[in-house]
C-alpha cells in the first residue's frame, strides 16, 4: 500500500490517508480533512517496528493525531486499550491492515436510555380541625326561668348565639371543660394534635390545653377534660361573653386557628343554696359586678329593683307588681312562669330572697306586714298604702271616715312596672336582711327599721267600708311586721 493508510475516526468511519503523491487503491475514499494538521509524508516500510516507524509515530502524535499499528501481535492487548482511549477523545487512528472494505454508512452515536425518575413519595398532609362543641363541668346548672335546666353541652356550633347555654361557677373557681373537634382535613397518617384555648376574664388569662390523636379516618375527636390554667377572678361577675380562642398544632407544624366560642358565664359569691334561675343570676351578677362581700352583694343586687323595670331573661317579658291586678302568682317560680309576668307582693319578696340564695346567702327572710295577725286571718282590718287624701271626718272615732268619699285615693307609690298598684291590702310581704328592710314590690329600701318603712308606705287603716288612724296624725305604729321564718315580731 506504500504511502497509503487505512484510517478509522471517532465515529467509526473508514477511509484512507496518503502521503504526498501516493495513489489510493481503486474505490478508496481519501479523508485527509480528518488529518488536516498532518503535513509530513507518512508510510510503513515494513511489518516490524523500525526507526522510521518510531519517528513517524512521534511526528504524528506531535501533530495531534493518535496513530497505532495493529500488525504486531505482541502489542495487541495494550493497543486495544489505547485505541479505546483515543476513540473516546475523538482522535483519528491510522493503521496498516488488510485490504480496504467498502465504506460503511455513518452511524450516529447511540443515546443512552432516558433515566426514569424515582417514584415520588405521596405528599404529607396534616390534620386541620375546628371546635364544634364545648361541654363545661363542675358548674352549677342554670334553670331556664321555670322551663327546666339548660341543656348540656353548653355550646354547639349548630346553635345560634342566643340559644347557647349559660354557665355558672362560684367566683375564684377553676373551669374544667372538654371539647369535640371536627376533622376538617384528615391527615395522611395518624398524628398528634395539640389543642389550646385562651380567654380573658376580668384581666385574668385562662388557658386550656390537651393533646389528641387524629387518624386519616377520623371525623370527630373528643378531647379529655381540660382545667383552666388559672381560676376565675375572686369577685362576683357576669362575663358576657367569655370568648375562647382555640388553636391547634398538628404534628408540631405550627399553631393555626381552630375556631372561637363565646359563652355567658356567671360567677356567684358562694355555692348556690337554691335553684339558679336565669333571671335571678343574671340580674344579681350584673348588678353586683366586682363585689366580694355578702352585704355588698345584697345591696347591689337590690339596686335594679329601684328601677322598677326588671325583665324576665328567657323571653324579655317585663315583670310587674299587680299588673294586671288579677294576678295569682305568690312565689318566684310562678312569677317566672306567668305569661304576663305579673306577681303579688309574696312572689316579689321571694324573688329577692331566691336571688340572694343563688349566691349562697341564706340570711334573708320573708316578712309579713299586717294590722294584727288576728285581723289578717279574719280579714277584718287592713291598711291603706300611700297616698290618700283625708277630708273632714263624718264618723265617730276610731273609724272616722267613709272609704272612697271621706278619704280619697290619690296617685300613690309606683310598683314594679305599675304606676298605680292597688291602694289597700290586708297584708303585704317584704324582706329583712341584716336588720334592714327591703320592699321588692315597690323597689323601696333598704329601711333601717319597721317605723321607717311604715312612715314611707302606710297612710292609715281600714275596716270594711270605714277608714281611720290617718298616719299623719298617728305617729304610733299602725301595723305589725313578723319574720315568717322565726315567727318573731320585728
Amino acid at each position: 500500500m506504500g504511502n497509503v493508510w487505512q484510517v478509522v475516526d471517532a465515529y467509526g468511519d473508514v477511509g484512507f490517508v496518503r502521503a504526498a503523491g501516493a495513489v489510493l487503491p481503486e474505490g478508496a475514499e481519501p479523508i485527509e480533512p480528518h488529518l488536516a494538521a498532518l503535513e509530513v509524508p507518512a508510510w510503513f516500510p515494513s511489518e516490524e517496528p523500525d526507526r522510521e516507524r518510531v519517528d513517524l509515530l512521534s511526528e504524528l502524535c506531535a501533530a495531534g493525531a493518535g496513530i497505532v499499528s495493529l500488525d504486531a501481535a505482541r502489542e495487541l492487548d495494550l493497543l486495544r486499550e489505547r485505541v479505546a482511549e483515543l476513540l473516546r477523545t475523538g482522535c483519528i487512528l491510522a493503521f496498516r491492515g488488510p485490504p480496504p472494505r467498502a465504506p460503511e454508512a455513518r452511524r450516529p452515536l447511540e443515546e443512552p436510555p432516558p433515566v426514569q425518575p424515582a417514584p415520588k413519595a405521596p405528599p404529607i398532609v396534616h390534620a386541620l380541625v375546628g371546635v364544634i362543641q364545648v361541654d363545661f363541668a363542675a358548674n352549677h346548672a342554670v334553670e331556664r326561668d321555670s322551663l327546666g335546666n339548660f341543656a348540656s353541652p353548653e355550646w354547639l356550633s349548630t346553635r345560634q348565639a342566643a340559644d347557647q347555654s349559660p354557665v355558672c361557677y362560684v367566683r375564684g373557681a377553676r373551669v374544667p371543660l372538654a371539647v369535640v373537634l371536627r376533622v376538617l382535613r384528615p391527615p395522611s397518617g395518624t398524628e398528634s394534635v395539640q389543642l389550646r384555648g385562651r380567654a380573658v376574664a376580668g384581666g385574668v388569662t385562662l388557658e386550656w390545653t390537651c393533646t389528641v390523636s387524629v387518624s386519616p379516618g377520623s371525623v370527630d375527636v373528643s378531647t379529655p377534660s381540660m382545667t383552666s390554667s388559672a381560676p376565675l377572678p375572686n369577685v362576683v361577675a357576669c362575663y358576657d361573653p367569655l370568648t375562647i380562642a382555640w388553636e391547634a398544632n398538628a404534628a408540631s407544624t405550627g399553631w393555626v386557628g381552630a375556631g372561637t366560642t363565646a359563652h355567658l358565664v356567671y360567677a356567684v359569691l358562694g355555692a348556690p343554696a337554691g335553684t339558679v334561675h336565669w333571671t335571678l343570676v343574671d340580674i344579681s351578677c350584673r348588678a353586683a359586678q366586682g363585689e366580694t362581700t355578702e352585704g355588698r352583694v345584697v345591696s347591689q343586687s337590690f339596686a335594679p329593683f329601684a328601677t322598677r323595670a326588671l325583665t324576665r331573661k328567657r323571653d324579655g317579658v317585663g315583670l310587674t307588681y299587680w299588673n294586671p291586678n288579677t294576678t295569682t302568682c305568690t312565689n318566684t317560680r310562678l312569677l317566672l312562669a306567668s305569661a304576663d309576668g305579673s306577681g303579688q307582693c309574696g312572689s316579689w319578696a321571694e324573688f329577692f330572697i331566691d336571688m340572694l340564695k343563688v349566691h349562697g346567702i341564706t340570711t334573708a327572710d320573708k316578712v309579713v306586714v299586717v294590722v294584727t295577725v288576728a285581723a289578717w286571718t279574719s280579714g277584718s282590718q287592713g291598711f291603706l298604702v300611700k297616698n290618700w287624701q283625708w277630708n273632714a271626718a263624718t264618723q265617730p272615732a276610731p273609724w272616722t271616715h267613709r272609704m272612697w268619699t271621706d278619704v280619697v285615693n290619690l296617685p300613690g307609690i309606683p310598683g314594679q312596672r305599675n304606676p298605680e298598684p292597688p291602694p289597700a291590702f290586708f297584708n303585704h310581704f317584704i324582706v329583712v336582711h341584716g336588720g334592714q328592710l327591703y320592699d321588692p314590690s315597690y323597689g323601696g329600701g333598704p329601711f333601717a327599721d319597721a317605723a321607717t318603712w311604715e312612715t314611707g308606705a302606710i297612710d292609715g287603716l281600714f275596716a270594711a267600708a270605714l277608714a281611720g288612724y290617718p298616719k299623719s296624725s298617728n305617729p304610733q305604729a299602725l301595723v305589725q311586721l313578723w319574720n315568717m321564718r322565726t315567727n318573731a315580731r320585728i
